[in-house]
């Protein structure tokens, strides 16, 4: 029989998380909203094991995910669910703490805010393969291009 919890992000619930014992594994299905359009994980929180269950993806109207784990490399007790930005790593000997919710989105513009929308001059912006490109479909005057080993976005020159 399936146990639900809540998952959290910043304290406040934005998904359910299913846990089923199967035999010797635990079989997860996640489901969630995300804040924003950056790039999540799921951790699953045991006692003081924490797991990450691995990047959300689209599922329907949702994002979430299905995964399974031996039931050895868990702790006991009641699991915990966080939903973090995809680079959050605890701090090495402090306590665990959740991220500031907007901490990513403060400190570096996004791939989209550093484009001019009618750039003077020709403008390469890279982009990692793990950014979200949903925006470049409204680009009309913009071309995929790999410059020196790295992916990124070509702009004209607008005359």
């Amino acid at each position: 029989m399936a146990e639900t919890y809540d998952i959290k992000f910043a304290d406040s619930p934005v998904g359910k998380a299913q846990v089923e014992k199967q035999g010797l594994y635990y079989a997860f299905s996640c489901r969630c909203r995300l804040p924003d359009e950056g790039i999540y994980r799921i951790h699953a929180i045991y006692a003081d094991k924490r797991e990450d269950l691995g990047i959300c993806v689209p599922m329907g109207d949702m994002f979430g995910m299905d995964k399974k784990i031996s039931a050895k490399h868990l702790g006991d007790g009641t699991p915990d669910f966080e939903l973090l930005p995809k680079d959050w790593k605890p701090q090495e000997n402090l306590p665990m703490q959740e991220p500031e919710p907007d901490i990513c989105e403060e400190e570096l513009p996004t791939t989209e805010e550093m484009i001019p929308d009618e750039p003077e001059e020709e403008l390469f912006v890279p982009v990692s393969e793990e950014e979200p490109f949903e925006y470049l479909t409204r680009l009309d005057n913009a071309v995929m291009e790999v410059r020196e080993e790295q992916i990124g976005i070509l702009f004209p020159k607008q005359e």
